[in-house]
């Protein structure tokens, strides 16, 4: 809308106000009744974009039909083990309703159903309002309908730390399973990440038509059927943990993130999987019918989104606050630093210490001074060996909560992170700075970076996801629960280096969920030196 008159009609609604007060007189026994500032409930919301279905054939402007498995989008059966495959043939839209059909059909080997899958990327990308729709959901055992949103971009990394806004989902409707689901998805990626639910029942939702609808805003989503207001999450209850790149690392999303971004909207229904189970006898050939796609935005035209709120139902609670649990332990600073644990009443410590390979061209370190730093790790090398931080006695150390052996896939938030200098005068750029953590040579994983490709003769930071380094294997794969070598840093061609603050650092969803063993048990107490945050959710 344009913001003249969006200034005028809040013009408008401020005298109207004022002409209500000024008409009512004094105080005392005749003091006004003041009238609510906001207009009727079905003035506050501003259409700005719709489907009604009233064509011959779906939109294409409106939306992208998904076809496949998923996996030409990075997720094999859409990551949920889904038996279908969709195609643009199931989308049928006639008499003012688009069907999205199941059926039993076998057009892709593995695939015994096919079924239908839309959504409005790049088409309608926004960011805050109300939104709703009129469906009837497929009936069946084994059915998944949904109406759901994503984030239109990656700022905060894949699913499900970007964020996902369920407004609709209904399994198995019309038998003993039948469940409706409105979900919020955030934190971690997965399988860290978590989900804010609510289950309720729905009179026939497979018979009848019903209306499913968020409003949402910069502080809140509220969740309506019909609507009645059944859910609420503030924004003090999601959180967005994700992977800012390799100079950021690991980062906590500001504000109200992921969910102040502009998101799309998903129409599908699935057949099978993981949520609904497996395909009843005689459940397929089925529909979802949808009457109609509505997004508002709120009339005041804030920047938040917020001030349209008159269906709100403020006696439906927010669940609690939630914030991610996070850990840092040095390893370098003005030297090897040392591990400590409060174990019962006694303190154990292990010291580290700063190693070189025996291989041939060795590469030779000194701790040196530098202004504003202290201490640095001063690195050169003839481009063989490597320099490394491990335990002095030798033994492993285990890691737990950096990542998943040998599951590598399963993302979890740990990182080695230090800082790096790399002076351009003596080193040759065409080589490159191999970053590895060892668990008795060859078990190791690496992560490789061409050094024409940092930052030369100035100081920065370098962060490298345990994840990847799980990835990335040796002639054995990596074992963080026996770990020989912490940082092991290797050039493929003569460079000399300098490397100051050395730390590793993980992040997880429940309290105390990652960090550093101590030798011989779990940990009882806190782990020093340690920067945590408090206020972790879970176990």
């Amino acid at each position: 809308m344009p913001m003249l008159v969006k200034l005028l009609q809040r013009l408008v609604f401020m005298v109207s106000a004022v002409m209500v007060l000024s008409a009512c007189g004094g105080g005392g026994a005749d003091s006004p009744v003041i009238e609510p500032f906001y207009p009727e409930a079905s003035a506050e919301w501003q259409l700005i974009w719709s489907d009604e279905f009233d064509g011959d054939g779906l939109d294409g402007g409106n939306w992208e039909v998904q076809i496949g498995d998923g996996s030409q989008y990075g997720l094999t059966r859409w990551g949920n083990g889904e038996l279908q495959w969709y195609t643009p043939d199931n989308l049928v839209v006639e008499d003012g309703v688009l069907r999205v059909e199941a059926r039993s059909e076998q057009v892709q080997a593995g695939f015994p159903y096919t079924s239908g899958r839309i959504r409005s990327l790049g088409k309608l990308d926004f960011q805050y309002g109300r939104v709703e729709a009129r469906i009837r959901s497929a009936s069946g055992k084994g059915l998944w309908s949904a109406f759901w949103m994503l984030p239109s971009d990656d700022r905060f990394g894949g699913w499900a730390s970007g964020g996902e806004i369920d407004i609709m989902e209904v399994v198995n409707a019309g038998t003993a399973q039948e469940n409706y689901y409105a979900s919020l998805h955030h934190g971690f990626a997965w399988p860290l990440n978590q989900t804010t639910t609510e289950s309720i029942g729905i009179d026939d939702p497979a018979g009848d038509f019903h209306i499913y609808s968020i409003e949402w805003t910069e502080g809140y989503v509220r969740w309506f059927v019909d609507g009645r207001n059944f859910m609420t999450v503030n924004a003090e209850h999601w959180y967005s943990y994700y992977y800012g790149g390799t100079e950021a690392g690991y980062q906590i999303g500001e504000g109200a993130a992921p969910f102040d971004r502009p998101f799309h909207l998903l129409l599908n229904l699935a057949v099978g999987g993981n949520l609904p189970g497996d395909v009843g006898p005689g459940a397929i050939p089925t529909a979802m019918e949808v009457d109609y796609v509505r997004v508002y935005e709120c009339a005041y035209g804030q920047s938040s989104g917020s001030g349209c709120n008159s269906e709100a139902d403020r006696t439906v609670e927010s669940p609690g606050a939630q914030s991610p649990y996070q850990a840092s332990f040095p390893l370098y600073g003005d030297g090897a630093e040392a591990l400590s644990w409060v174990v019962g009443a006694d303190t154990v410590t292990r010291e580290l210490v700063v190693t070189a390979s025996d291989e041939g061209g060795d590469p030779t370190f000194t701790e040196t001074t530098v202004d504003g730093r202290g201490t640095v790790l001063d690195i050169t090398s003839e481009g063989q060996g490597s320099v490394s931080i491990g335990a002095a006695d030798e033994d492993p150390i285990a890691l737990f909560g950096f990542g998943n052996n040998p599951l590598y896939y399963e993302v979890h938030a740990g990182e080695v992170k230090f800082d790096l200098y790399i002076d351009s005068a003596v080193t040759d750029i065409s080589g490159d700075l191999v970053v590895k953590m060892e668990s008795g040579a060859p078990a190791l994983g690496f992560q490789t970076f061409p050094m024409d490709r940092l930052p030369l003769d100035q100081w920065f930071t370098l962060s490298v996801k345990v994840n990847d380094l799980l990835e990335n294997v040796g002639q054995r794969r990596l074992d963080t629960s026996r770990v020989s070598k912490l940082l092991a840093l290797e050039t493929t061609a003569p460079a000399h280096i300098q490397v100051d603050n050395v730390a590793l650092i993980c992040g997880h969803p429940s309290r105390k969920g990652c960090g550093i063993r101590p030798p011989g048990g779990e940990v009882d107490g806190s782990l020093v030196p340690v920067f945590t945050t408090e206020g972790a959710v879970g176990p």
